[in-house]
């Protein structure tokens, strides 16, 4: 046994593992005598070079290498290569960046402001027949007729009474004939005044003071109102060419004038306003008027 200036031990002679190599190795010389052994002397000897290794005590650490721990220099891809016997690369997956959402703030178009105006209304209950929402559009609103009140209407148009005290007998005489509410009867009213003593589907507007002007530019189109200085689109409009002819013919007629196919546009008064009407008599023209305050 020898010490070093370390302080470390170190065996230099190991009785018992020279004892054990001593006798491993006669057992190989007499196997390597006989021929027919002697493949088998080498597998022995390997093993016996084994098993001198494991009984050879392992040489002491210092301490620095205690503190430190040693460097594997061995990587782990090339050990898996050599246990399969081939390359292996580590596979790398390309992670994409996360994907931090946008928040975009929503910008909601502010909501048309409504006007809401009464334009005609009952002189005995007081109550609002006809009025009018007006926001980028102008909408008129009107009484709503069932078919029963519809089919009272039609009757007192066709017997076209002179007077409203005459049309009001006919209307209470037909609406107990189909059962209509007396409360209902104003609503048939206000529809007889406007088409037999008034301007029809326009009537409602004329009460609006703020209505300078009316258009329409023909059959099944909608009108179209000159309101405070903007041209809003109406939710009127006429059916048919023929519904629209037989409203400028009556207009006409009630303002003394004639509109025929050698004269088919005609300008006048009526009812403080001024009128310019035209019928389209042939193919492909069209009947049209202009309202103006």
């Amino acid at each position: 046994m020898k010490k070093n200036q370390n302080s470390e031990i170190h065996f230099i002679f190991d009785e018992e593992l020279e004892r054990s190599t001593e006798e491993l190795q006669e057992v190989i010389n007499t196997l390597e005598e006989d021929t027919k052994t002697k493949k088998k002397a080498e597998v022995l000897e390997m093993f016996a070079r084994a098993v001198a290794l494991a009984l050879k005590k392992p040489e002491p650490l210092t301490s620095e290498e205690l503190k430190k721990p040693p460097e594997i220099e061995q990587k782990p891809r090339m050990l898996l290569s050599r246990i399969l016997n081939r390359d292996i690369r580590p596979v790398v997956k390309k992670i994409p960046p996360r994907q931090i959402p946008v928040f975009e703030p929503k910008f909601e178009e502010p909501k048309p402001e409504i006007t809401k105006k009464d334009l005609i209304k009952d002189k005995i209950t007081d109550k609002v027949l006809a009025y009018v929402k007006i926001t980028d559009k102008y909408n008129l609103i009107e009484p709503h007729l069932d078919d029963n009140e519809i089919t009272v209407l039609n009757k007192v148009l066709k017997k076209r009474p002179k007077n409203m005290e005459k049309g009001w007998k006919k209307i209470q005489k037909y609406g107990k004939k189909f059962n209509i509410p007396e409360d209902n009867f104003t609503n048939i009213k206000y529809f007889v005044v406007n088409f037999l003593f008034g301007l029809g589907k326009i009537e409602p507007l004329i009460y609006d003071n703020d209505v300078k002007e009316i258009y329409c530019e023909g059959p099944s189109m909608p009108l179209k109102v000159k309101h405070i200085g903007n041209m809003l689109k109406t939710n009127i409009s006429y059916s048919s060419k023929e519904q629209l002819d037989n409203f400028l013919f009556e207009l006409a007629a009630k303002a003394g004038q004639k509109i025929k196919k050698k004269n088919q546009s005609v300008s006048f008064n009526y009812r403080d306003l001024y009128f310019e009407c035209t019928v389209g008599f042939k193919e492909g023209e069209t009947s049209k008027f202009l309202v103006k305050k």
